[in-house]
């Protein structure tokens, strides 16, 4: 049986409503759902997940992104460990930024 690891990171940012971290993990996530907008990269190894737009396989140096209230979840790939560095955007933040380009509802798509 392979041992749990879980690595977070939070990172400080300067900006209200932007989040950032760092995870390094072996742990199956549980379909779940975020209130914000993410953008990430995956830093090593690789996982599998299901989401709004269906079966997901994601390795080092590809992109990942989730958005806000969209069902999720990740495994890794036999049990080895990966990690991804994730922004995290309050849609607040979002729709100020792009009202004047993108009115209306927003969505990150692939």
């Amino acid at each position: 049986m392979t041992s749990r690891l879980h690595r977070v990171i939070l990172h400080r940012t300067s900006v209200p409503g932007l989040g950032a971290m760092t995870l390094f993990t072996n742990h199956r996530f549980p379909r779940h759902a975020h209130d914000d907008f993410g953008i990430g990269v995956v830093a090593s190894g690789a996982q599998r997940s299901w989401s709004g737009i269906g079966e997901v396989e994601a390795r080092a140096g590809n992109i990942i992104t989730v958005n806000p209230g969209e069902i999720h979840d990740g495994i890794p790939f036999g049990d080895r460990p990966r990690g991804w560095r994730m922004l995290y955007f309050d849609p607040v933040l979002v729709a100020r930024e792009l009202a004047e380009d993108a009115p209306g509802e927003f969505e990150l798509a692939r």
